[in-house]
């Protein structure tokens, strides 16, 4: 079974700023200096004792989120514990802890470590929403299904639908690709912003809204292997071909070498 943990990191302090460059971890204070370099050394952190979870600081945060995965509870265990030694010496918090496990939770409940409230199974990771109970993903939709309850049907209001959508994976480009051709086609008529829609596209248009509702039912399995990551890596290959055509296709597939 695979083991997701997720945290915030809070009570950031003097930190500025924090961002990622490359594969490492850049975390600096008012003053310049690297928050991580300062926890290792100023700080005393003994990085060979720590050094599963410290790797995973570095490849595994992603603005203010800390998304790391393993296969065993052991292994989640004592990453999200030196992921919290590691960060508090750095005067760092890491808060909001969730997982796909009830056994992990409950650990770190009985550790002291801040969880997430769990009002209800779904949280968010990375903007995506994540159903811990079923491990799957899904778009939240609440914003774009607002922004269409005016009815306007002009270029200006397509577009604006289009910026609602937020979807980093692109689990739902088979359906949000229709509405970029309908962009697409606006723009070669000239049809001006606030322009009424021809027939012809508000039908296409209409149709698309009407379907906006169903995409709360899409949930995609958010772990797609069998085994861990470094077992498959020399053995599949994920291929895909976009054909430059009037209307998109594309071909993707995984080759087992």
């Amino acid at each position: 079974m695979d083991l997701i943990a997720a945290a915030k990191m809070g009570n950031l302090g003097q930190v500025a700023r924090l961002h990622s460059e490359g594969h490492s971890l850049m975390l600096k204070d008012h003053e310049g200096r690297t928050a991580l370099h300062h926890a290792a050394f100023i700080g005393n952190v003994d990085v060979v004792r720590y050094l599963v979870a410290y790797e995973c600081l570095h490849r595994c945060f992603y603005v203010d989120d800390f998304v790391s995965g393993t296969d065993s509870l052991q292994h989640a265990s004592e990453i999200s514990r030196q992921a919290v030694s590691i960060m508090k010496d750095a005067s760092m918090v890491l808060r909001k802890w969730t997982t796909n496990s009830d056994q992990l939770m409950q650990q770190w409940k009985r550790e002291g470590l801040e969880t997430q409230l769990q009002d209800n199974s779904s949280t968010k990771v990375l903007g995506m929403m994540w159903n811990t109970m079923k491990d799957h993903l899904f778009v939240g939709i609440q914003s774009l299904v607002g922004s269409l309850s005016n009815n306007e049907n002009t270029k200006r209001h397509l577009l604006r639908a289009v910026g609602k959508i937020f979807d980093p994976l692109g689990l739902l480009t088979p359906f949000t690709i229709r509405v970029k051709c309908i962009l697409q086609v606006l723009w070669l008529k000239k049809i001006s912003w606030d322009a009424e829609l021809p027939p012809d596209i508000r039908r296409m248009w209409c149709q698309w809204v009407s379907e906006v509702p169903r995409l709360s039912e899409i949930e995609i399995p958010r772990y797609v292997l069998h085994s861990s990551v470094e077992e498959y890596s020399d053995v599949l290959e994920l291929h895909c071909f976009v054909m430059p055509a009037q209307k998109l296709m594309v071909l993707p597939y995984i080759q087992e070498l």
